[in-house]
């Protein structure tokens, strides 16, 4: 089952439950569409950023996380672990990993368009993270339109999720039937129990969003649009954590390339390897070169660069005019070339930014 948008759909097209996307020209253009993927290789912490504590919650941020804690629990964990989670010991020391899932993954991310708030929705967002396959999420909350209205184009209704795999070339509505191809062609085919319960899975996952008082089913008046390079989240589905962050870049209409990293994933070792800690949420903004831990910092700071009056996802060349003064990123409260430096204090970089790359095309 899927979630139907409200918003009356004037056109519609025949819809096969699995669509080609080498039949359709808008198809093929889908997974390379609107924000780019960076090429340089992922960015450690920024030095400023706030010090992440291990499962540190933040009095400001206690109902979030308790919210997301109970939405955890109604849905049993559903995602925290990947297919054929395997824990050992070897030499004294604990390993996590997979007795099912193989050791190649997709060349290219997939693409799923979604919204937070939708049951359907967290149903696939937990099999993403359980098959460890990382995915470009379009955003799709009630009063975006720029996704929205390419679902329409393509499929012919704003119906949510609808997932797009430039490997193989599916593209398809309804969760479930996303369900079984990502299990049948990423992990053993087999469906876990917590996806498999019908009717059941569908009201945990809508209790679930309940208990986060449907948090990202709404877009932010007034946001501004996304930058030109991907922001990358490293999260997995059932974290109470991750949750307040999907949300806020749901609500802001970001596309962003979400690295899974539910336990046993091979993503935990490569992101210590990379900032010396396993923690989530971890974001990286290539548009700002802002790289950070924490989740109510990071809330903070996109609220703040996307967000109304926020400062925009993209590199200025000069914060004074065309004086070309200050080359790092202008932020909401910037005079006169002088940084107000941001609550966060995430305004240090080491070398001049470059100016802002010409926007992609597309959604």
């Amino acid at each position: 089952m899927a979630f139907v948008a409200p918003t009356p759909v004037l056109t519609r097209l025949p819809l096969a439950p699995h669509l080609p996307l080498a039949g359709r020209p808008a198809l093929r253009r889908a997974a390379g569409a609107g924000a780019r993927m960076s090429s340089a290789p992922p960015t450690p912490p920024t030095p400023d950023a706030p010090t992440p504590r291990l499962f540190y919650v933040r009095p400001d941020n206690a109902l979030n996380v308790i919210g997301g804690a109970l939405g955890l629990a109604v849905r049993g964990g559903s995602g925290m672990l990947v297919a054929g989670y395997k824990p050992s010991v070897a030499d004294g020391q604990f390993t996590e990993s997979s007795s099912v899932l193989p050791a190649t993954r997709p060349a290219k991310p997939l693409v799923v368009y979604e919204f937070t708030a939708c049951p359907f929705c967290r149903k696939v967002r937990e099999a993403l993270s359980i098959v460890d396959v990382d995915v470009i999420v379009k955003p799709t909350p009630k009063g975006e339109t720029t996704h929205r209205g390419y679902v329409t184009d393509v499929g012919g209704k704003a119906m949510f999720p609808y997932l797009e795999d430039p490997n193989t070339g599916w593209a398809g509505y309804e969760s479930d039937e996303i369900i079984k191809y990502l299990f049948q062609t990423y992990a053993d085919g087999a469906v876990p129990l917590s996806l498999s319960l019908g009717q059941l899975t569908t009201l945990t996952a809508g209790a679930a969003s309940a208990f986060r008082g449907m948090r990202g089913g709404s877009a932010t008046e007034g946001r501004l649009p996304p930058g030109p390079e991907l922001i990358e989240l490293w999260a997995y589905e059932p974290s109470p954590f991750c949750k307040v962050v999907s949300e806020r870049l749901c609500e802001l209409g970001l596309p962003h390339l979400l690295h899974t990293s539910a336990r046993g994933s091979v993503k935990r070792a490569e992101l210590k390897e990379l900032t010396g800690r396993f923690q989530v949420p971890y974001l990286v903004d290539p548009n700002t070169g802002v790289a950070m831990f924490e989740s109510a910092s990071i809330v903070e700071y996109l609220t703040e660069t996307y967000g109304p009056g926020g400062s925009g996802g993209w590199y200025k060349k000069g914060c004074g005019g065309d004086s070309g003064a200050c080359s790092r990123p202008s932020y909401k409260g910037t005079r006169g070339g002088e940084h107000r430096r941001s609550p966060l204090s995430l305004l240090t970089y080491p070398h001049p930014l470059p100016p802002r790359p010409p926007a992609a095309a597309g959604p």
